[in-house]
């Protein structure tokens, strides 16, 4: 028999293989042992506080049932290794000499339910007055220890899980024939698996996976998802997932139950650390096509469920990626109403099971949708690397179904996407598809019209040829056929006459055909590009158009003729190819440039043969113009100058000639305007502001003669904001608020006249641009008035049109600049008032469009203000607080757009040297 030390050593060591310490407190107790030899190993133990007075008890209960239970096979043995080797996370703290005996607290009324380790029966708590369930173990279990221990650590396990799908605990105890027990909520409902028969059962093919019942079922399957994803938060795998432990209460609530094979990992060990434990020599078949080896003798879990690795028993990769898998078979389930493998034995799922050989979903069943197919082959893939990499992953995907968003696991055609904006975007597809109907129409309809017009000419030519053989003939007749000679004259001049009325109404039915195919791809462009979801759409829609524009172009080449329909007709092409541009891969703008010199060669051509007349000439310089606008968007500034300049040139000629003809005059104005735009874009600042000018100028003689025109009112308005905008760049602040005064004066009398030509808007962003203009000059006061009268008219607008985001974006400009000379007038509450409802407005534009940098870059703007008024005010918390707000809102975006603009850049430096001083 040893003695006293011994076996003190033994159970001290006997601690660590039972899991109540770990190998580095037993290495510290035999340490300090080592220099205190006179100790026993169990009392250095508890002296260093690894062990306490309920774990001794616990030790000694073991250590005695070890004993008993020496005579029992290897096998026995082997199994209980494995018990203690995957209990390794840390040891279980529920302990059966914390348990008190059963004070009958709960009644057993009738049992409910039974497994393979436990029963579960309906009870009444007498305390509460409420009806619980009660777990207990079987009786043919009550006498082992491992599965009391296992039953114990399931009532842990579930204890400590506590979420709004987890079944909450009650409590624990022992009943009067010394087997544990523990009670929980009582759920009224039904298990997955019933709700699933029914709902197969009672829809058809053609409205199942529509249904609201099938997105039930599939939300309830995402709640207990949830309770995964929670529990391996927590270092706990279910390795049982499967219909039938999923219940769905009377109230819609799912709960995932069963956790007596659950897993409990170390928060630092992986998957390969993880250890697999059976503990029962029989297994049964819970239900049809389900072999429950939740108690088998070798493996885990029910393998119509499983995972290849769990079904192998391949002990050091089963892990959360093992539930992923479960969960993807439940979606099976769902979606089909049978089980992976649902063969006749279980030996034969078992196989599958392992082989991981099941058939796809919509081998089953076609009807179900591809994007679930793809989220349950991808959860259920053999190797674990091809699965969703977290449960999260998973329910992103099966919510992003729900919400007919694009999926993860499978890439959507481009017809896919189309009806996918379609079924989001009702008002906009009806104008997207009428769009696409209008560009097929219309470029049919160009070619038919512009067939139908070659052949009218080449009929009519034919009877003029013939009639004229005809008068050659006749002419060599007797004096007799004069009066027939004359009569055939007047028919010929008749017929020239239907020649030319044919002709121009061919060409206006062109014209205008052009015309309405230009508006349509200036409004797929102008109304679709800034949907980010609509691109593909919107390119799809290009493509068409620009296959219309190669039918029209071939209809075109084919015309040997040179009249001005054809200037027209290849004027119009490069009008919708400019529109088009070069983005999407798409080469428009060179296709715009080669139909504009079309237009200007033929343009010539009928200049050079008519010299005295007007039109032929705007043609040509109208030509020019549009092949300026080409070379800018094409980066050719200063071919795109000469170009405007040879345009203008052909206009101030043709004005020489005709001194006077305001058509000429106007064009000249427009001409001199292009050469500022283009001077501008390069940086000539001085030779914008004399080209603007001569605009003004135009407009102006134009006016004089012409004093009731609106057009030309507003066009002589517009000229001079122009130069206004030149001279705020020369820091000229004088001449521009003189400038701007000048237009608002102006403004303000076609307003008083009810001139629709001028807009309201006009007036507000004149008050804000002479605004800032007088505060630059430091004439604050004066600018506080200006921005005022902005700011009331951009709030009438708003309330005119509460919908409309150019609305909203005006008034925000006009109470950020009230507020900057609010706060230069030391109004510090009327600033801030001013800032936070500018920044109200903006974040709800950039809720309302995600994508828009402008207004991502406006809270930043709005944010950073507020911050410097803080300052100001000494308040430093609330600064900082702005400030951190504008950082973070900052580094949300593009850092690539921002470095790409010296303004942004030096915002972002401000609001860090910001954060530094302040914190210092």
């Amino acid at each position: 028999m040893p003695n006293r030390a011994d076996q003190a050593w033994e159970l001290g060591t006997f601690a660590c293989r039972a899991d109540l310490i770990d190998l580095s407190q037993l290495g510290d107790a035999i340490g300090l042992l080592a220099k205190s030899p006179g100790d026993s190993l169990l009392d250095v133990l508890i002296q260093l506080g690894h062990l306490n007075e309920q774990d001794i008890s616990l030790l000694m209960a073991l250590w005695t049932q070890r004993d008993s239970e020496s005579s029992r096979s290897t096998a026995r043995k082997s199994k209980l290794e494995m018990w203690e080797r995957e209990s390794q996370g840390r040891p279980s703290t529920l302990d059966r000499s914390a348990i008190s005996i059963s004070d009958q607290r709960f009644e057993i009324l009738e049992p409910i339910a039974r497994g393979g380790l436990g029963q579960v029966s309906l009870a009444l708590d007498s305390q509460l007055n409420r009806k619980v369930a009660v777990k207990s173990m079987l009786p043919k279990n009550r006498n082992d220890a491992i599965s009391q221990h296992r039953f114990l650590f399931e009532a842990e396990i579930t204890g400590e899980l506590e979420h709004p799908a987890i079944v909450p605990i009650y409590g624990v105890g022992i009943q009067e024939d010394g087997s544990p027990y523990y009670a929980m909520r009582l759920i009224h409902g039904r298990n997955l698996r019933e709700v699933v028969d029914e709902f197969h059962r009672s829809t058809s093919d053609q409205e199942r996976f529509s249904s609201m019942g099938f997105r039930r079922i599939l939300s309830k399957l995402i709640d207990a998802s949830h309770a995964i994803e929670f529990a391996h938060t927590k270092n706990v795998i279910h390795r049982d997932i499967k219909p039938s432990n999923i219940i769905i209460g009377e109230n819609g609530e799912a709960f995932v139950v069963d956790w007596g094979m659950a897993k409990r990992l170390s928060p630092d060990a992986d998957e390969s650390s993880e250890t697999l434990f059976a503990n029962q020599e029989d297994a049964t078949l819970t239900e049809f096509g389900d072999f429950d080896l939740t108690h088998g003798e070798q493996i885990l879990g029910t393998p119509a469920y499983m995972s290849p690795e769990q079904a192998g028993n391949q002990s050091d990769v089963i892990g959360p990626l093992s539930d992923i898998f479960s969960l993807g078979a439940t979606l099976y389930f769902i979606l089909t109403n049978k089980s992976p493998y649902s063969d006749k034995t279980p030996q034969a799922n078992l196989m599958n099971a392992v082989a991981g050989k099941f058939d796809p979903p919509r081998q089953l069943l076609s009807g179900i949708p591809i994007p679930l197919e793809a989220i349950c082959l991808k959860a259920m893939a053999n190797s674990k690397e091809l699965r969703y990499q977290s449960v999260f992953a998973f329910i992103e995907d099966c919510e992003r179904w729900l919400g007919d968003e694009p999926i993860s696991a499978w890439k959507e055609t481009s017809i896919q996407k189309f009806w996918r904006f379609v079924r989001r975007n009702r008002t906009l597809s009806q104008v997207v598809l009428a769009a696409l109907s209008l560009i097929a129409v219309t470029a049919i309809g160009f070619s038919i019209l512009l067939k139908g017009q070659m052949d009218i000419t080449k009929s009519e030519k034919d009877k003029a040829i013939a009639l004229a053989e005809q008068k050659t003939t006749l002419a060599n007749e007797k004096s007799t056929l004069a009066e027939e000679m004359t009569r055939l004259a007047n028919e010929k001049a008749a017929l020239a006459d239907k020649v030319r009325v044919s002709l121009n109404e061919a060409n206006s039915q062109n014209k205008l055909a052009l015309s309405t195919l230009r508006n349509v791809v200036w409004n797929i462009q102008r109304k679709l590009k800034p949907i980010d979801s609509a691109q593909s759409v919107r390119r799809d829609l290009l493509d068409q158009a620009l296959a219309g524009l190669d039918r029209v172009a071939k209809s075109l080449d084919s015309k040997t003729e040179v009249d001005r329909a054809s200037v027209l007709a290849h004027n119009e092409l490069g009008m919708i190819y400019l529109t088009v541009g070069n983005a999407d891969g798409k080469d428009g703008l060179a296709l715009a440039i080669k139909h504009f010199e079309l237009a200007r060669s033929i343009g010539l051509s009928m200049a050079d043969g008519q010299p005295g007349a007007i039109q032929p000439q705007r043609d040509v310089s109208i030509t020019l113009e549009h092949l300026g606008d080409a070379q800018m968007e094409m980066g050719d500034y200063d071919k795109a100058e000469q170009t405007y300049r040879e345009s203008l040139g052909i206009s101030v000629e043709a004005e020489k000639k005709h001194s006077g003809d305001g058509t000429l005059v106007r064009d000249i104005a427009f001409g001199w305007e292009k050469v500022g735009n283009n001077l501008l874009q390069r940086g000539n600042v001085s030779g914008a502001r004399d080209s603007y000018i001569e605009s003004q100028k135009a407009f102006q003689s134009l006016l004089d003669k012409d004093p009731t025109n609106v057009d030309l009112r507003r066009d002589c308005v517009v000229a001079l904001s122009k130069i206004g905008n030149i001279y705020a760049q020369e820091s000229n602040w004088e001449k521009a608020a003189q400038a701007y005064r000048v237009c608002l004066e102006r403004t303000q009398k076609e307003a008083e006249s009810g001139n629709e030509k001028i807009q309201t808007r006009d007036r507000s962003v004149l008050h804000n641009k002479l605004g800032d203009a007088l505060r630059q000059a430091g004439k604050w006061d004066e600018a506080a008035i200006e921005f005022e009268a902005g700011l009331k008219i951009a709030e009438h607008n708003l309330e005119l049109a509460p919908e409309s985001s150019t609305a909203q974006r005006d008034l925000a400009i006009s109470f950020i600049y009230t507020a900057d000379v609010s706060v230069l007038r030391k109004d510090l509450d009327r600033a801030e008032s001013l800032f936070l409802q500018s920044l109200r407005i903006r974040k709800s534009l950039v809720e309302n469009d995600p994508n828009n940098f402008a207004d991502h870059i406006e809270v930043v703007i709005n944010l950073s203000k507020l911050g410097k008024l803080e300052q100001q005010r000494a308040n430093v918390p609330q600064s900082m607080v702005h400030f951190a707000e504008a950082r973070k809102e900052l580094l949300a975006l593009n850092q690539e757009s921002i470095d790409a603009v010296p303004e942004y850049r030096n915002l972002r430096n401000e609001i860090n040297a910001s954060l530094q001083q302040i914190r210092q």
